[in-house]
């Protein structure tokens, strides 16, 4: 994995191997300017270890059980007995 400049149009790129070892396939790409290319080298990178090791991985958002439950939570948390009329 890594970054490089493309010599015939001057763009950076992103230069990668999938699956990440030595026998997989080089695969790279143009993105543009260098941050640019660091920044796409950097996603790759965490998606890459996010799907190897999935202790990476972000936790799933909270289920709420109905749209009108966590509408009438919203409001008493941002309400409360001091503002008795908001959102009504």
């Amino acid at each position: 994995m890594g970054v490089y400049l493309d010599r015939r149009s001057g763009r950076w790129g992103v230069d990668l191997r999938l699956p990440p070892t030595r026998d997989g396939k080089r695969v790279r790409f143009l993105v543009g300017t260098k941050a640019e290319a660091q920044t796409v080298l950097a996603q790759k990178t965490v998606e890459a270890r996010q799907a190897r090791f999935a202790i990476l991985r972000p936790p799933p958002a909270p289920a709420w059980r109905s749209g009108s439950s966590m509408s009438m939570h919203l409001n008493a948390v941002t309400c409360g007995p001091s503002r008795p009329r908001c959102g009504s």
